[in-house]
Order: structure tokens, then sequence, then C-alpha cells
């Protein structure tokens, strides 16, 4: 069996050094104003370019953003809201762009480094394996993003009060 791990590496840096570079065109030319992660992390959410992850991650936010209104949160006070699953943040990026009121936290069960903190400073960052079932509420939560992909699935579009 060959051990494809060199060049596989090899790969993920000429990807991540070639999409600093696009991004530095796009910042020069005023197009991407935004935090970018690498490019081997948003591989693994399925956004394959810039444009992808921006795009997705306005998908999946205008709709979490139109159910919140709907059922009466009102984003532009000062809520704490929890992106359970959040991945590389696609939807905290637009969160806070369009909120900046609420005090945000995201929270992944990947502790490769997929959410990079630093790109999101009014974000509160955490890792949790999840050993143990949350019977309650967190007491710090207001409001979470509801991730589809979530496996409390019951807390979803909860509103916590």
């Amino acid at each position: 069996m060959k051990n494809y791990g060199l060049p596989k590496k090899l790969m993920k840096v000429g990807l991540n050094q070639m999409q600093n570079c696009v991004e530095a065109l796009g910042r020069l030319a005023g197009v991407i104003d935004f935090p970018v992660p690498p490019n081997s992390n948003m591989r693994k959410t399925g956004g394959k370019t810039i444009t992808r992850y921006y795009m997705s991650g306005v998908r999946s936010f205008l709709p979490i953003a139109v159910c919140a209104q709907r059922e009466g949160v009102r984003l532009d006070q000062n809520l704490k809201v929890l992106d359970f699953g959040c991945g590389v943040g696609r939807q905290l990026l637009h969160f806070t762009r369009k909120y900046p009121a609420p005090s945000f936290f995201a929270c992944d069960i990947d502790d490769t480094g997929r959410f990079h903190p630093k790109n999101f400073p009014r974000v509160s960052a955490y890792t949790s394996k999840f050993t143990r079932r949350c019977a309650t509420k967190p007491a710090f939560l207001t409001w979470s993003i509801p991730c589809p992909f979530s496996p409390i699935s019951t807390w979803r579009t909860r509103r916590y009060g």
C-alpha cells in the first residue's frame, strides 16, 4: 500500500498558498473584505473556493435570520447566540457583520482548527467532544443558530429567554 502523506501535504500547502494570492488580489481590488479560512479548512465544508464559501454562508444565514425574526428573536439587541457546529464560521461571518449587538459563541467538536477565532474577534470559540449528554440548556444561552446537522435536533429552533 502506498503512502500518499507527502503528496497530500504538498497539495494542501500549494492550494493554501494559491488561495492566499487570490485573497490578497481580492483585498487589493476591494472585493474581499471578510475573514477567509485556509483553503484546506474550507474544502472540509464543501466550499472549494472563496466565492462558494461566502455564498454558502449567505444561503445558510438568510433562512436562519428570517426564522429568528419570525420567532420574535431580536438580533439587534444584546443577546447571547451560540453557533453549535460552527465549522469554519460561514454563518457567523454574516451574523457578526449584520448584527453587531449580540455576543456570539462558536462551538464545534472538530479540534483541528477549522474555526479561526482570530478571524472573528467578537466570537468566543470552544471545542468540545460532548462526552456526556447535556440535560438542560446552557445557562448563558439566549438563542442558538440552528444547525441542520446538529445531533441536538430538539434545540434547533427553540428560543431561550
